[in-house]
């Protein structure tokens, strides 16, 4: 046989269809050789035109044109096409002009022209031009020009312009220029320039140029050119160019928007809004706006707002807003600043500072100031201030200081100016500077010093000086003023009686210097140009510069 004849029964074998069984021409000893054709098994290399109820070929297989029907060939090797193989199985590499594709698994190397398609799954390295993938999982690297990835599970990685998707898990990288996307969970990386998400939890890193979200639980960093978003709970960073969330807690570390930043319940962490800012529930660490930021519950840590920053209940930290601060209800330690306004609900430990006003709904310890006004609805310890008047509505222990009025409900213990009236509604104990009057419903003790008049309703004691009056019904220590013992001007002093002159000393003991001084009952000594002591005989009752009953 010549060389020629022998070279047209090769293109004839391998031409020839066999619609009912294979046929070919076999150079092989024991199935192992070179086969030209359409044989069903060989090991070695074999070449045909269109591959045809293959069953196992180990080597090369070289197709030179699109096979027909093979669902149940077995190629372990190489699976070469000009169009592309096509068999059940492919264990070794794949290469085919325009596709490679399987029934069930293909193992290894595939390189398809326009793609790599796998029945089942494929476990290795596939590249296309258009797309790589896999009907169950992928186990390696998929990459294509349009679409790369798997209906099931991808572990490894996926990588393409276009959609990198898993329709179930992804462990590992899923990269799209389009979008990237697991359908399940992802742990490792979603990277996209379009829009990077999972539908259930996310652990890594998920990036995506318009927007990324996590269904279920992040744990890692999520970032989104526009919004960036967790279903539930994120342990890690979420930034949003725009917008960034959690819908349930924050679980440690950051949620991050240029515009807003929020977290459904509990934050533990940094939550920082371009122009706003909130915690549904409880804050622990760093909530901030460029406008207003406002925790729900209890917060702990720092709360900062441009305009306004609020806790809606407890409070431990500091909490500061260009305009306002606020905390529902209890400052427990900290300090709560408004320029124009502080507030605490109820009870308050730490300074609470408004640049027109403050106020403590309860009882305060510590300080208390506001530019106009300051106020505590019950007891306080500490400093309170305010430019016009300052109040506390029961009792005082410390320091009060009022523009015109510093007041309290009960008894003051401690030290009062006014360039007004310092005013207690039962005792005063300690030192008092009022500008216009001392005045204490109760008694007064300590110093108490008064441009007009110092009074109160049952007793004074220790140094009391008025410019005009002091007056008390029992009096002791020093009093200076031009009427001792005497209510000068009374309808218009409280405590005063209405009437515009009243003697109402009963009892004085010590030292009383002035114009007029008087008592019902005198132990001690009197200094003025009228001395009245009622206790004295009727001759040495009213005299002149000095009186005494020893």
């Amino acid at each position: 046989m010549t060389i020629r004849t022998a070279a047209l029964l090769s293109l004839a074998l391998l031409a020839a269809p066999f619609p009912g069984r294979a046929d070919s021409l076999d150079l092989a000893v024991g199935g192992v050789g070179l086969s030209l054709g359409n044989s069903s098994r060989i090991t070695g290399v074999r070449v045909n035109l269109v591959d045809h109820e293959v069953q196992s070929v180990t080597g090369l297989n070289l197709t030179l044109w699109k096979a027909r029907r093979n669902p149940d060939a077995l190629v372990r090797g190489a699976a070469v096409g000009l169009v592309g193989p096509y068999a059940r199985r492919i264990e070794g590499i794949a290469l085919g002009g325009l596709f490679a594709i399987t029934e069930e698994d293909l193992s290894g190397i595939a390189v398809g022209g326009i793609g790599v398609d796998a029945g089942r799954d494929i476990q290795g390295i596939g590249v296309g031009l258009g797309g790589v993938v896999a009907v169950r999982h992928l186990r390696g690297i998929a990459l294509a020009g349009a679409r790369a990835g798997a209906r099931g599970d991808v572990h490894g990685a996926a990588v393409t312009p276009g959609l990198a998707s898993a329709g179930g898990k992804a462990r590992g990288i899923l990269a799209g220029g389009v979008a990237a996307r697991a359908r399940e969970e992802a742990h490792g990386a979603l990277l996209s320039a379009g829009g990077a998400w999972t539908e259930g939890g996310g652990r890594g890193l998920i990036v995506g140029g318009l927007g990324a979200g996590v269904g279920g639980d992040l744990q890692g960093i999520l970032v989104g050119g526009l919004g960036a978003g967790a279903g539930h709970d994120a342990h890690g960073i979420v930034l949003g160019g725009f917008g960034a969330g959690a819908g349930h807690d924050l679980e440690g570390g950051a949620v991050v928007g240029l515009v807003g930043a929020g977290v459904g319940h509990d934050a533990r962490g940094i939550v920082l809004g371009g122009i706003g800012a909130g915690a549904g529930h409880d804050l622990n660490g760093i909530l901030g706006g460029g406008l207003g930021a406002g925790a729900g519950h209890d917060a702990r840590g720092l709360v900062f707002g441009g305009f306004g920053a609020g806790v809606g209940h407890d409070f431990a930290g500091v909490a500061a807003g260009g305009l306002g601060a606020g905390v529902g209800h209890d400052l427990r330690a900290g300090a709560v600043v408004g320029l124009v306004g502080a507030g605490v609900g109820r009870h308050a430990r730490g300074i609470v500072l408004g640049g027109a006003g403050a106020s403590v709904g309860s009882d305060l310890r510590g300080i208390l100031g506001g530019g106009l006004g300051a106020g505590a609805g019950h007891d306080a310890r500490g400093l309170v201030f305010g430019g016009l008047g300052a109040g506390v509505g029961h009792d005082l222990t410390g320091i009060l200081a009022g523009g015109l009025v510093a007041g309290v409900g009960h008894d003051l213990r401690g030290a009062a100016c006014s360039a007004g009236v310092v005013a207690a509604g039962h005792d005063l104990t300690g030192i008092a500077l009022g500008g216009l009057g001392v005045v204490g419903g109760g008694s007064g003790r300590g110093i108490l010093l008064s441009l007009v008049g110092v009074g109160a309703g049952e007793g004074l004691s220790g140094l009391i000086a008025g410019g005009v009056t002091a007056f008390a019904p029992s009096m002791r220590g020093i009093s200076v003023s031009a009427a001792n013992g005497i209510s000068v001007g009374g309808r218009h002093v409280p405590g005063g009686s209405g009437r515009w002159f009243e003697p109402v000393n009963e009892r004085f003991t010590g030292l009383s210097v002035g114009l007029v001084n008087y008592s019902r009952q005198l132990k001690g000594v009197q200094v003025g140009l009228l001395n009245y002591a009622g206790n004295n005989p009727r001759w040495a009752r009213l005299l002149p510069f000095v009186n005494a009953n020893l």
